[in-house]
């Protein structure tokens, strides 16, 4: 009796070896299988900003076309308004600008300079609807916009040429990224 007791002692080690061992390779196993990756590098960016205006033209009091001029720099467009014949009277003008930048940017508004009493003068634009237009880089836009003798004023002429030079930020909606793991 007493050997078969050994023999279950010694089958029963055995198989209790064998466990460990069977355990110890699964947890190898799992090991293998499982690791932390820890990504690293460098980033690097750089951009350009270059917002330009390529042409602009204004109406006439005849309703005829005439031709703006861009400045050298491209960053700002003067137009004759000189025919505004009584208050409430306007020209249409139209400004084509490009986006050269290597970024999306948002038109925000405009401003304007004028030779004399900036008062006497209304600017409306077309295009926004005073909301936030987006250009994409490379991309060119036309904008409309209109020029008039403010109906308010008491002036009883005014004369000259106006510079506007258009308003962006950076469109700085984010960016998704997508990763792709292979399984």
């Amino acid at each position: 009796m007493k050997a078969k007791t050994q023999a279950r002692k010694s089958k029963r080690n055995y198989l209790i070896i064998a466990l460990v061992v069977i355990l110890l390779l699964l947890a190898v196993g799992y090991a293998s299988f499982t690791q932390t990756l820890n990504p690293s590098g460098n980033i690097a960016g750089s951009s350009t900003w270059d917002v330009k205006f390529l042409s602009g033209s204004t109406t006439d009091k005849d309703g005829k076309s005439v031709a703006g001029s861009v400045s050298s720099d491209g960053h700002s467009l003067t137009v004759d308004v000189s025919d505004l014949q009584y208050p409430g009277d306007a020209r249409e003008v139209t400004a084509v600008i490009k986006n050269n930048s290597s970024m999306p940017i948002k038109l925000t508004g405009f401003t304007s300079t004028a030779p004399e009493d900036a008062t006497n003068i209304t600017f409306n634009c077309i295009n926004l609807n005073n909301e936030t237009c987006e250009l994409a880089a490379g991309a060119s836009c036309t904008y409309t916009f209109n020029v008039g003798w403010n109906e308010e004023s008491k002036a009883t002429n005014i004369s000259g040429q106006y510079s506007f030079t258009f308003t962006y930020t950076q469109n700085t909606t984010p960016s998704t990224v997508t990763t792709n793991h292979a399984h």
